[in-house]
């Protein structure tokens, strides 16, 4: 069995992410997400390779689009990462992954 493209562009993006990552500074962090969305998929994996201990508060589609959610991301979208009590927030996934990463 040949794995497709997808797989194996999964499997070369866990293995730099498993390269990249050497642990979260800063305060504890909670991530917004939707699973099924792929702008989330990035960070699902940073997660799931243990590599970011990070709260994950999974929400649906009805709820990105209604307060509080809007109060932390205004576009409605997702991923969203914040910090507690900085109001420190990310809300593009490739800049999630690069600050977890740091």
């Amino acid at each position: 069995h040949t794995p497709s493209c997808s797989t194996m562009a999964v499997r070369q993006l866990a293995t730099l992410l498993s390269l990249l990552c050497v642990g979260v500074y800063g305060e504890q962090g909670k991530l917004y997400h939707f699973p099924l969305f792929s702008s989330s998929r990035a960070v699902q994996l940073l997660l799931e390779l243990g590599e970011a201990e990070v709260e994950v508060v999974t929400l649906s589609y009805p709820v990105m689009k209604q307060e509080p959610y809007l109060s932390i991301n205004p576009h409605g979208t997702v991923p969203a990462y914040t910090e507690e009590g900085t109001g420190f927030a990310l809300l593009e996934s490739a800049a999630i992954v690069t600050y977890l990463c740091e």
